[in-house]
């Protein structure tokens, strides 16, 4: 019975003490934290820039997206007098997206320096469409910062031009923007908090690898477009790991903040996080033998850790504890009659209900909101990987009409 205890002991040391470590890290990278570079561009040092917007049935909110952008201002000029180029490229929209944006473009013709529209014959997922995208942008302007925008989302003023006062910094290869959502349940304002702080910590680590692709700026000529896994989805996190695995520095921006709002109904919550979590699987999976700066290594070890190797552990876990009750009761005894057995129970019982909590879309007050948040979280990862073994396709999906709506 004590060697069971113990064995059950060592799984939650195995699934815990990752997170604990990582989260050491975090905070001691956050006493001197990473600060973006905020120098005025003159127009002799401006880089070739092409905001990249990759659409699909897009008709509803395609019109918001490029009113947001021609009001957005880079040192006083408008995207046209800054040189700023527009594509749009579209997955065989069936809703008339690009004719909406054509006649927008026609009515609107100051707004960019020049734009392309792109239409693809089929649709193959978002992926797919900026993998032929940026070759694209390669091929007319190696050199190019890419900033690419989700069609529902909206920036905040100047916040294209942080992104690329930032870039200016020769060793930073992408830059994701900072969310602010709207109308989130706790769980998700939990999550996307942690998310937030992590890229934030691990920007002033060295790199993070994943990164918002609802507002994100690149380095073109950084990107090897055969390298992305168009059967995927999570492109944000295919370029920025890319990148940092060549040295340069990924980071999130403070100041370049974007707006969008999660889906109103719970299973559209559950599906967009099971599969999120099921791109970054299989990014992470392919990075078994990692080959990075020691930093940027750690950090991507210890995301397999928390996305490949903890829902398992936590399962593992839920199992033994079963076993390990049946055992005690089965010997006349109680599962929490030895010291190492009371701490066991508390332990099981708090994951249990922050399993509970989780499934109700709660998280616990403080200081106990990132641990239920990470025990929460194990709930869509075990759903991306059923949907991994058992699922269909990985990179298309039906992005939440209803939530597109509530951008303003």
């Amino acid at each position: 019975m004590l060697w069971w205890a113990l064995a059950e002991g060592a799984v939650v040391l195995w699934f815990g003490l990752p997170f604990l470590a990582h989260r050491q890290r975090c905070v001691q990278a956050l006493r001197s934290p990473w600060t973006p570079k905020t120098d005025a561009i003159g127009m002799d040092a401006m880089p070739d820039v092409v905001v990249l917007v990759p659409t699909w049935n897009e008709a509803a909110v395609i019109e918001r997206r490029l009113d947001n952008l021609a009001a957005q201002r880079i040192e006083g000029l408008t995207l046209r007098e800054a040189g700023v180029d527009l594509m749009v490229i579209d997955s065989a929209s069936e809703d008339g997206t690009l004719e909406v944006a054509e006649t927008w473009l026609s009515s609107n013709p100051d707004a960019f320096a020049s734009h392309v529209l792109m239409p693809m014959e089929e649709r193959k997922g978002k992926t797919a469409a900026v993998q032929l995208a940026v070759a694209r942008i390669r091929e007319a302007s190696p050199d190019a910062i890419v900033i690419m925008v989700d069609a529902d989302a909206t920036c905040a003023p100047h916040a294209l031009q942080a992104l690329i006062r930032a870039m200016g910094e020769e060793d930073l290869g992408a830059l994701g923007g900072r969310p602010e959502r709207r109308e989130m349940t706790a769980m998700e304002a939990g999550h996307r908090g942690l998310f937030s702080w992590l890229r934030e910590a691990e920007s002033s680590l060295g790199a993070t690898p994943f990164l918002e692709g609802s507002l994100m700026a690149f380095r073109a000529n950084l990107i090897d477009p055969e390298s992305f896994d168009v059967t995927s989805n999570a492109d944000d996190a295919q370029i920025a790991t890319a990148i940092a695995e060549q040295g340069y520095r990924t980071a999130q921006h403070p100041d370049a903040i974007f707006h969008d709002s999660t889906p109103g109904n719970i299973g559209a919550r559950w599906d967009q996080r099971t599969r999120r979590g099921r791109g970054l699987i299989r990014l992470l999976r392919t990075k078994k033998h990692v080959r990075a700066p020691s930093e940027f290594a750690m950090t991507l070890r210890f995301q397999r850790h928390a996305h490949l190797r903890a829902p398992f552990l936590f399962l593992v876990g839920w199992q033994m504890a079963d076993i390990r009750w049946a055992l005690s009761i089965r010997q006349g005894g109680l599962p929490w009659d030895t010291p190492l057995g009371f701490l066991l129970t508390v332990c099981e019982a708090t994951a249990m209900l922050m399993l509970l909590t989780g499934v109700f879309e709660r998280t616990w007050p403080k200081p106990f909101k990132g641990l239920s948040t990470v025990i929460g979280g194990m709930i869509p990862l075990w759903g991306a990987w059923v949907r991994e073994w058992f699922g269909g396709p990985a990179n298309m999906w039906t992005p939440s009409a209803e939530a597109r709506q509530r951008v303003e």
